[in-house]
């Protein structure tokens, strides 16, 4: 299955996966002229290898919302209140919240150092470890190679992880890979329709059949 629709595809999942952000409240209005999930875009005549033309700057995708309300906050000031949120309290689920926002900032080696201080608190936080890996895919076209391949063997560590899955697909969709992309949210969605990632895998594995099947 080729994914002839990739930037379409991937601009819903970014839809989603803002709206993990705040999974217990409307979704806030949005300045339409802005992107979907708040972040530099890179310009099309820029984009760096690997990276889908126009796309936001590749980032882990958690399965639960920052503390109160940050999520439905622009992406730079969750990461000044995240940043705060860790200075006080160096928890590594909050230093992951604040390595995922950085990732949507741009700020990639931030991210890198965020998921690393989580490690060193928990080096068995595979959030964490998941965000090392979506550091490296969002290089560019061989680090996107390199997360495939390091999700592939995380899928097999944690054949029941949906945070694991979830994320599986996005660097699939990123990489134009349509095949893995289905595979990894039917997958997600099997393991539990109704949470935050398998109502989104749900939509983006519906979205991608119907974009296979075409008008």
């Amino acid at each position: 299955m080729a994914l002839g629709v990739a930037g379409g595809i991937v601009g819903g999942a970014l839809g989603l996966a803002s709206a993990l952000d705040r999974p217990d409240s409307a979704p806030a209005p949005r300045d339409p002229s802005q992107p979907v999930v708040p972040g530099r875009v890179v310009a099309p005549t820029q984009a760096p290898p690997g990276r889908q033309s126009g796309l936001p700057p590749l980032r882990l995708v958690l399965d639960r919302p920052p503390p109160g309300n940050i999520g439905t906050l622009p992406v730079d000031e969750q990461v000044r209140r995240l940043q705060t949120l860790v200075d006080r309290r160096p928890a590594p689920g909050d230093l992951v919240q604040l390595g995922s926002a950085q990732q949507a900032a741009g700020e990639s080696r931030d991210a890198l150092g965020s998921y690393h201080a989580a490690l060193r608190r928990d080096p068995s936080d595979l959030a964490a470890r998941l965000g090392v890996v979506m550091v490296d895919g969002g290089s560019g076209s061989a680090g996107l190679r390199r997360a495939a391949a390091a999700l592939q063997m995380l899928a097999r560590e944690h054949p029941t992880s949906q945070l694991v899955l979830f994320n599986q697909g996005w660097v699939a969709a990123y990489r134009g890979d349509a095949r893995q992309a289905l595979a990894s949210w039917s997958r997600t969605a099997e393991l539990g329709r109704g949470s935050p990632l398998g109502v989104a895998a749900v939509q983006l594995a519906s979205a991608l059949k119907r974009a296979h099947r075409g008008p």
